[in-house]
C-alpha cells in the first residue's frame, strides 16, 4: 500500500477502490465539484503516487438549471392556461348566462308573458336553456289566457281593490253589475256606489283584509244606470313577496232577485 494512503483517510478510501479493481475512482464532493483519482507506479512497478483531479460539475449544473427552468415554464404555462380557460369560459358561457339572466329579469319585471328571450345560436347548451324558458313562458301565457277567458266570461263580478277601495281591475260582469261600460269600473272608487252605512261596513271589512282575514257580507249599491242592487261580497287579501297587503280580490254576486223573493 501507499504510505500516503494510510496517512490520509481520503486517499485510504480511494486506494481501497483501486484494490477492488476500479481504474479511476470518482468522488462527488458537492453539487459544484467532482474529484477523479488515478495513481503512478515507480520504476520498480509499485504504486508510488495518487493523482487527484478536481473539475466543476458543469453538465450537472446545466441539467439542474434546465430542469428548474422547465418547471418554471410548466408553472407559467399552467397559470396562463388557467387564465385563458377562465377568459374563454367567461366569454362563451358566463357572459351569455349573464345576458340571459338580465333578459329574464326584465321579463319578470314587466310581468308580460308574451315576451320571449332572444335565441342564442352561439352555444348549444345556452340555446337549449333559452328554448326551455321560452317554452315555459308559452305555457304561462296559455294558462294566463285561459284564466282571462274564464274570469271575463263568468257570471259573477270580480274586482281587485286597494286599501282605499280604488278598483284596480274589474271583469265585464262587474262592469255590468255597477251599470258602467266595459272597462268603466277600473279606476273608480267602490265607496261612490254605496250609502254611508255600507261605506262604514266596507271600510271595516277592508281593515280585516289587511289583517289577513277573509270575509263575506252584503251591501246595497247604486249603479250608474238602473235601480239599486243588493250584492253579496266575498273577499280575500292579496300580498306581495314580502307578505305585505297590497289589495283584495272581491267576488260580487247580484242577489237582488233572491232578496225580493224572500
Amino acid at each position: 500500500s501507499l504510505p500516503v494512503a494510510s496517512a490520509d483517510p481520503e486517499f485510504e478510501e480511494i486506494w481501497k477502490s483501486f484494490s477492488s479493481g476500479e481504474n479511476i475512482p470518482v468522488k462527488i464532493q458537492d453539487s459544484n465539484t467532482i474529484h477523479g483519482y488515478s495513481y503512478l507506479n515507480d520504476p520498480a512497478g509499485d504504486p508510488s503516487y495518487i493523482i487527484k483531479v478536481s473539475i466543476p460539475r458543469t453538465i450537472y449544473q446545466q441539467g439542474f438549471n434546465t430542469l428548474r427552468y422547465l418547471l418554471l415554464v410548466l408553472v407559467a404555462f399552467g397559470i396562463l392556461a388557467g387564465i385563458a380557460t377562465y377568459l374563454l369560459i367567461d366569454k362563451i358561457l358566463l357572459t351569455r348566462v349573464s345576458v340571459l339572466t338580465e333578459d329574464l329579469s326584465k321579463i319578470m319585471l314587466i310581468r308580460k308573458t308574451s315576451a320571449r328571450l332572444e335565441k342564442d345560436t352561439g352555444m348549444e347548451e345556452i340555446s337549449t336553456l333559452t328554448q326551455s324558458i321560452n317554452n315555459l313562458l308559452d305555457t304561462m301565457e296559455e294558462i294566463q289566457m285561459n284564466y282571462k277567458i274564464l274570469v271575463e266570461n263568468q257570471e259573477e263580478g270580480l274586482i281587485i281593490v286597494d286599501e282605499q277601495e280604488n278598483v284596480l281591475y274589474a271583469n265585464p260582469a262587474a262592469d255590468n253589475i255597477f251599470g258602467v261600460i266595459a272597462g268603466g269600473l277600473t279606476g273608480k272608487n267602490v265607496k261612490s256606489y254605496l250609502n254611508e252605512s255600507d261605506q262604514v261596513l266596507v271600510a271595516t271589512e277592508t281593515a280585516k283584509r289587511m289583517l289577513g282575514e277573509k270575509g263575506s257580507y252584503e251591501v246595497t249599491i247604486q249603479p250608474e244606470t238602473g235601480m239599486e242592487k243588493v250584492v253579496h261580497i266575498s273577499a280575500v287579501p292579496r300580498y306581495d313577496e314580502n307578505q305585505n297587503f297590497t289589495a283584495a280580490y272581491v267576488v260580487i254576486r247580484d242577489i237582488t232577485r233572491v232578496k225580493k223573493a224572500q
